[in-house]
């Protein structure tokens, strides 16, 4: 029996030193797997600490090449703009007339082309906004502003400043026995200059960039299509083969000696300067001030005009024969054709001004009778309209 229990304690034995060497052995593994493990993220210190110092130098590199382009980028800015004023005093100079007169869409159609214009620059109040908003798009341009009124308002005078365009705000006030349109231009204060055009600009029509483009093109008279007038989507001059207008397409009054538009034509400043008389009367019909006006300038005819914007003439050659045609502009109607030739397609670039009006503002009748009397307008219902 104590042969068995000495021969188990030496199993036990063995096996306790067994273990008891098994865990040294792990004890001194895990000792080198840790000091291995150690060097191992002491050399990822060091490479982030190398990454680090590269990125330090990258970033400075970058803001060095900031800084360098910052001062490329103010060079190159600087000389756009050198060649972007010499661009602009190259261009002639455009006369926007626009007279006015106090209604409740006066400041809205004013401030909308005022801005207009500023942006081609470099888009009694309600009609003043959206004109103001137009012309501040235009560069080399004048605005001149008339109102029909004693003085000039307070409102249209703001919006017009706003518009940081070349301006000159008058008040002509129009005699009560003599009452013309307040859309009906005035030929006054255009100043000394000897070049430029003059355009008459209602407060409440819608103009197309394009269109000073065109302006700034006219010799004598320019004449271009008129969107959306006269009882016509499209009013506008006929032309022959050689680009001679022969006509126009008006519905109304067409025995006008000038059946257009005023917006449909620019002239060019000299035609007003060396002829005193020119400008518009009290005394003609409805409808023949834009005919006066010509007229006084010198001008006996439609074949002395220039048509641009949207006119273009076409020759084709067919079987040998030479196909000379006209066609109406705007719509792109077709006008006539050599005898017993056939009719070909034409092409357009678009109509750069529209006719169009504001409509004409509906009251409800606390408002209407608030307006009536002037005296209970809020400050907010003054700044709506424009009243001073």
């Amino acid at each position: 029996m104590s042969d068995i229990v000495k021969g188990l304690l030496g199993l036990l034995g063995v096996l306790f030193a067994l273990n008891l060497y098994m865990s040294w052995t792990g004890i001194e593994g895990y000792k080198e797997s840790r000091m291995g493990l150690q060097e191992q993220i002491q050399q990822l210190e060091n490479k982030k600490s190398a990454l680090q110092q590269k990125v330090w130098e990258m970033e400075r590199n970058v803001h060095r090449f900031n800084l360098r382009l910052e001062s490329l980028d103010s060079q190159v800015r600087d000389r756009l703009q050198l060649l972007s004023n010499r661009k602009k005093t190259s261009l002639p100079m455009i006369y926007f007339v626009t007279p006015t007169g106090f209604r409740l869409e006066q400041k809205a159609d004013m401030t909308r082309l005022a801005q207009t214009l500023a942006q081609l620059n470099r888009w009694n109040a309600c009609y003043m906004t959206k004109l103001s908003q137009a012309l501040a798009q235009v560069p080399n341009l004048h605005w001149i502003v008339v109102e029909d009124a004693e003085t000039t308002s307070k409102s249209i005078n703001d919006i017009v400043k706003r518009s940081r365009v070349q301006f000159t705000h008058i008040a002509v006030a129009t005699p009560p026995e003599s009452k013309m349109k307040s859309t009906d231009p005035n030929c006054n204060n255009l100043g000394s200059s000897r070049t430029g055009v003059v355009y008459f600009g209602d407060d409440d029509n819608v103009y197309d960039w394009r269109l000073f483009d065109e302006m700034r093109r006219v010799k004598r008279v320019g004449v271009w299509p008129v969107g959306v007038v006269g009882g016509l989507l499209a009013e506008h001059a006929m032309i022959d083969g050689q680009g001679v207008i022969t006509g126009f397409n008006a519905i109304w009054k067409p025995e006008r000696p000038f059946p257009i538009d005023m917006a449909s034509f620019a002239v060019n400043i000299t035609l007003v300067l060396d002829n005193p008389e020119a400008g518009f009367s009290y005394d003609v019909p409805r409808g023949y001030q834009e005919s006066h006006f010509l007229q006084s300038c010198g001008i006996a005819n439609s074949r002395e005009m220039e048509p641009l914007g949207d006119y273009a003439n076409k020759a084709s050659q067919i079987g040998g024969e030479e196909l000379v045609y006209s066609f109406l502009i705007g719509g792109g109607d077709i006008g006539e054709v050599s005898e017993g030739l056939s009719i070909l397609n034409v092409r357009t670039r678009g109509v750069f001004v529209w006719h169009t009006r504001t409509e004409k503002t509906k009251l409800g009748r606390a408002d209407n009778s608030t307006l009536l009397e002037k005296v209970h307008l809020t400050p907010l219902q003054k700044d709506a309209i424009g009243y001073d």
